[in-house]
């Protein structure tokens, strides 16, 4: 080996601060800042010590070390109507995706697969359709009709359809081919 690279190992490498925004560098942390304190005072505690190795000019590469303590920022709390309060709403894992979305046609209440009516749920109607290609009596729900049953990507498998004029009747869609 030449005695450029000896030498840069020799030396000490430069510690960078810590992500938590204390403006210290890893190298200025006493073993006392480490240690945890009682409650009632609660200090940074590292977690984690991550050897990262970065690649410098001429392929020499340097090792760093970053300390990785807790957040002391505070929660950031969101409007209700701005825009990425609105994007992590639609990524909640308390609601379940793929519920009330619009069709062109209505209204699905239910699971999603591939963009259309998938397992159960509600089809709520909003313009004049054919119930289903494969039904063999060639049913048509009106504006305001709605149906309660099972889906398989996009086709009613069985189900009962509401009327608005109050009347319900069972549909059951034989093999669809």
């Amino acid at each position: 080996m030449n005695d450029n690279t000896d030498r840069y190992y020799e030396m000490q490498p430069e510690m960078p601060p810590l992500p938590s925004g204390t403006g210290r560098k890893a190298s200025e942390t006493t073993a006392a800042d480490l240690t945890p304190a009682p409650a009632n005072k609660r200090k940074n505690v590292l977690l984690w010590v991550i050897p990262v190795c970065v690649a410098l000019v001429a392929g020499i590469a340097a090792l760093c070390w970053y300390l990785l303590t807790p957040s002391q920022q505070p929660p950031v709390i969101e409007k209700e109507g701005s825009a990425s309060s609105k994007y992590y709403s639609a990524l909640d894992p308390q609601k379940p995706q793929g519920t009330a979305t619009q069709l062109s046609y209505g209204e699905w209440d239910g699971e999603i697969r591939l963009n259309q009516p998938h397992g159960q749920g509600t089809l709520t109607f909003t313009k004049q359709r054919l119930i289903s290609q494969f039904d063999p009596q060639a049913r048509v729900a009106h504006p305001g009709d709605y149906i309660i049953g099972e889906y398989d990507t996009g086709q009613l498998v069985r189900g009962r359809l509401y009327r608005t004029d109050g009347h319900a009747e069972d549909i059951i869609i034989p093999d669809r081919q």
